[in-house]
């Protein structure tokens, strides 16, 4: 019976339906002229700010940056599509989808769904966010219809250049094999090569002119990564003949400490030491991750060297230079990167990075200073060794990074080990002087000279030498056959060698001191260069007050 009387209405939910559907495409029709009249009155986006030609309303100047960020917004005829569908939902039900939901929507009442249709109609016209710049962005509109003021005027937007880590990258800027090669007194002139490179008159040709082509090309390396690091058409710093704490070229110095962290690994691990190896490798990762930090600051340094170029009001464009070390220090200083609370500095920071680099090499110099000394003070490498860490490190390590150290020094071989493993081509040269001296054969028979291998020599010469070496060997070969047959015979009728001592031993007594003649020779040169510079450093960071004494 209330079904019946239901349809009987005049007034029936379909029937009101229909009216509102008529209604509101009626008003559909006005609306979409309206928007349309509302469209031809905006500007071009790519409206030019400093023309005084066209002015533009005020809820239109907006900057870039905000009309990408706004999702694309309804027009008053989408908008009111929208809610008609909205409001009908309850009566509707294809309109969502979920006859179950008309409930939800009465509650709230018809007329609070037609309000959406006043709210979302506004906003077709401007979205929160120019509703609150509008009135703002007019009033600071100077006359003649700039959008911008005067004083930003100047500004000109910089967007940062992209930097090469090519000195901290994951590969080497030199091949591993190439590094192997290097003996500490070519390592040392890498150091040398970033004190002197920055001085003005340096010539980089002379400084190599008595280098192998090989140790050239090395340097070529290094190089082309500190310009690849400094970027396109950034000079690299000069300085004066006498220059302050600090005057070295801050990626020089990164690439020398970069090639000396692999050497140390590659040159003073012989295998089988793994327990040192630890040590050692914790120090090779210890540098690269510091020279990062160096690196990143030095680009920061001409990011915003280059900010400041582009911002100033000189006409005439400054050359663009990477900093030296002790400009880079300056440059965190005058921006304040480590706050008022010197010497504690920052984590990420040049000025940490160049603390622990400087350390490492600081240890690494006090270990060759000590393996010189050993036995007239140092009975053991391990004794000299622990020494060189104290001396460094035992302020600045906690226990945990200690007992790691300590573990590390347990399994450090000894010294003539390390000595012959330094410098492979040398040992070659003077076992092969050993085999010609106990063994009988010739000086004319040996295999290539250490100073010979050193200097190259053209493909000629090479190739005579290849003949030489190669006799040399067969020479050996048939020496070696007739000594041991010779053993064998002594060794049925009982004899024995004088005093005990072997060929063998004598060989390698021979051996052991000729390796220790050398790696004394180039440790001291090494010293030469590496002690003033720790000198150097050492002051810089007392000037600057930057010796942080934090434990790590």
């Amino acid at each position: 019976m209330a079904v019946k009387n239901c349809g009987e209405g005049k007034w029936s939910f379909g029937k009101i339906s229909l009216v509102l559907l008529i209604l509101f495409s009626t008003s559909d029709l006005i609306l979409n002229h309206v928007d349309a009249q509302m469209e031809s009155l905006n500007a071009f986006d790519d409206y030019d700010a400093l023309s005084a030609e066209v002015i533009r309303p005020a809820f239109r100047y907006r900057s870039s940056v905000d009309r990408k960020g706004d999702m694309p917004k309804l027009g008053l005829r989408s908008a009111a599509i929208s809610s008609v569908t909205t409001t009908l939902s309850p009566i509707l039900s294809f309109t969502v989808g979920v006859d179950e939901n008309r409930e939800g929507y009465w509650a709230n009442g018809m007329i609070g769904s037609f309000s959406s249709v006043l709210e979302q109609a506004r906003h077709a016209f401007t979205s929160s966010k120019d509703r609150e710049s509008s009135s703002a962005s007019f009033l600071t509109i100077p006359r003649g219809g700039s959008s911008v003021s005067s004083k930003t005027m100047h500004a000109v937007p910089h967007k940062k250049r992209h930097h090469e880590f090519a000195l901290s990258s994951k590969e080497p800027f030199v091949p591993l094999k190439d590094i192997a090669k290097l003996t500490l007194r070519e390592v040392a002139l890498a150091f040398r090569y970033a004190l002197e490179s920055t001085r003005k008159g340096f010539n980089k040709s002379k400084f190599l002119s008595s280098s192998s082509p090989r140790v050239r090309k090395v340097f070529e390396q290094m190089s082309e990564a500190a310009a690849l690091s400094r970027g396109k058409n950034i000079n690299a710093p000069t300085t004066g003949i006498e220059p302050l704490w600090g005057d070295i070229d801050a990626l020089h110095f990164c690439a020398a400490m970069r090639m000396f962290a692999e050497w140390r690994v590659l040159r003073q691990v012989p295998e089988g030491y793994k327990g040192y190896a630890v040590g050692m490798r914790l120090g090779q990762k210890d540098i690269i991750q510091n020279v990062a930090k160096i690196e990143e600051a030095v680009h920061n340094f001409i990011d915003h060297q280059e900010q400041v170029s582009l911002s100033s009001q000189v006409e005439e464009t400054t050359e663009t230079t990477s900093p030296t070390l002790r400009e880079l220090l300056q440059y965190e200083v005058d921006l304040n990167i480590h706050g008022s609370k010197l010497p504690r500095l920052k984590e990420r920071s040049g000025a940490m990075g160049l603390l622990w680099v400087r350390r490492q090499l600081h240890y690494q110099t006090a270990l060759f200073g000590n393996v010189i000394r050993i036995p007239s003070r140092f009975k053991t490498t391990r004794a000299a060794v622990s020494a060189a860490y104290s001396e460094v490190y035992d302020k600045f390590h906690g226990w945990t990074v200690q007992k790691i150290f300590n573990y590390s020094f347990q399994a450090a071989p000894e010294v003539k080990e390390i000595i012959r493993f330094m410098n492979p081509q040398r040992l070659a040269e003077v076992s092969y002087d050993a085999e010609a001296r106990f063994l009988g054969a010739g000086a004319d028979t040996r295999q290539i000279s250490y100073t010979e291998s050193q200097q190259g020599g053209n493909l000629l010469e090479r190739f005579i030498r290849h003949l030489g070496n190669e006799w040399a060997k067969l020479a050996r070969s048939v020496i070696q056959i007739f000594d041991k047959s010779s053993k064998d015979r002594a060794n049925l009728t009982g004899y024995s060698e004088e005093m005990g001592i072997s060929v063998q031993d004598e060989m390698d007594s021979y051996i052991n001191k000729k390796m220790e003649a050398d790696a004394q020779e180039q440790i001291l040169e090494y010293l030469e260069i590496a002690q003033p510079l720790l000198s150097d450093l050492s002051n810089l960071f007392d000037e600057f007050n930057m010796d942080d004494p934090t434990k790590v």
